[in-house]
């Protein structure tokens, strides 16, 4: 048996076209799923972050910067959604929990730098008079643009992982369609190293004549055997001449003679 490798790597193989040990087509397909499904499930827990992403940056209804940085530092409701987001990874992602649940971590934390950067720029004074409004309207705009870019990065990831199970399905197709089109009698060239199917004994031909016997009795070397065969039907010439030459030479009996 040839040594058998991850789903991902006979999946990258199969897609420069070059062979795999053991190649399994259904495990091929399946490493492709998992990708879209990874893809997927990071794009499902980006928006299951848009909640606690919304507490970080949110107004709070005139409360100002203040209660930005309690939403930052401490809002139960973000905290709530962040859990939240943790037990849907939990449940959907897998084998991929820890990424699709730092993917969501990344997303909040970002916001959350941005926030405190705008706070601590305000509070130097770099904002002048209208300082809040123009805080919150960089918070709102930070949020919504980081959202969009990560939103962007993961339908981007999808739509590859995608088209890389697609164009694997179809490397699949052609393969299959391949190997149905050989006659069924056709058979498999044996791997390199394996050792060669016992035949079964056949009966050894009958000679055919003197000439053929003595031919293949001491000439296994077929240009040898040619010249024996000749020679052996030289000799059976020549020994019938020399008995038709016999017959001729010899007397024979005459009744008028007696």
């Amino acid at each position: 048996m040839g040594v058998q490798l991850p789903g991902q790597v006979q999946l990258a193989l199969a897609l420069t076209g070059l062979s795999v040990p053991d190649l399994d087509s259904e495990q091929l397909l399946a490493s492709g799923r998992r990708l879209i499904t990874f893809a997927d499930t990071l794009r499902w827990e980006s928006e299951r972050a848009d909640g606690a992403v919304g507490r970080v940056g949110a107004d709070n209804s005139g409360h100002g910067m203040a209660a930005m940085r309690a939403s930052v530092e401490g809002d139960e409701g973000a905290r709530a959604q962040t859990r939240d987001i943790v037990r849907a990874a939990l449940a959907t992602a897998g084998g991929h929990v820890s990424a699709s649940f730092l993917w969501a971590a990344l997303k909040v934390s970002l916001v959350a730098a941005a926030v405190v950067l705008i706070m601590k720029l305000r509070a130097a004074g770099f904002f002048g008079m209208a300082g809040a409004a123009i805080s919150r309207a960089a918070v709102e705009g930070t949020r919504a643009l980081i959202g969009f870019l990560l939103r962007t990065t993961l339908r981007l990831l999808s739509g590859l992982c995608r088209w890389l199970f697609e164009r694997a399905a179809a490397l699949l197709a052609r393969r299959r369609a391949a190997r149905a089109i050989k006659s069924p009698g056709t058979a498999a060239t044996p791997a390199k190293g394996t050792p060669a199917a016992p035949t079964a004994p056949t009966a050894p031909a009958q000679p055919q004549s003197r000439a053929e016997e003595i031919a293949r009795h001491f000439s296994p070397n077929p240009k040898a055997a040619r010249q024996a065969e000749t020679a052996a039907k030289d000799a059976s010439e020549t020994a019938r001449q020399v008995e038709a030459w016999q017959k001729a030479k010899r007397p024979t009996w005459n009744p008028d003679d007696s």
